[in-house]
């Protein structure tokens, strides 16, 4: 979900005055923030681009957003995303991508998604 979430920006309004890095910001002044950018920050994650399955599981990445405005959802949401992969990787255990079909690429600049996504998988007749 860090390297690959599916919302790349939100947009915000600063509800106070700061100073963001070098720049000011004003209370009312609309912002873009950018997750595909700060989920891939070096000073954060040791090899930022790279998935790392064996990575210590962090919870403060912006997949869900952080602070005040957390995903209420996001427990439910890792569970659902954890327990449907694994009962398709139970149910169809040679399930791959189709190598003979165009590969997935993201889709999408808001809401992201791999598309098309061509699989193949066996299926036992008893």
């Amino acid at each position: 979900m860090r390297v690959y979430g599916s919302v790349q920006y939100r947009f915000r309004v600063a509800a106070s005055d700061t100073r963001i890095g070098e720049a000011d910001v004003k209370a009312g002044d609309m912002l873009i923030l950018v997750h595909a950018a700060a989920n891939r920050d070096p000073k954060k994650f040791a090899c930022p681009v790279d998935v790392d399955l064996d990575r210590p599981r962090l919870r403060d990445h912006l997949a869900f957003n952080v602070g005040p405005r957390t995903c209420v959802g996001a427990g439910l949401a890792r569970v659902e995303m954890h327990d449907s992969i694994q009962i398709l990787l139970d149910r169809l255990p040679k399930l791959r991508l189709d190598p003979g079909a165009e590969p997935p690429r993201f889709s999408s600049l808001f809401m992201r998604s791999w598309r098309p996504l061509h699989v193949l998988f066996d299926v036992c007749v008893t």
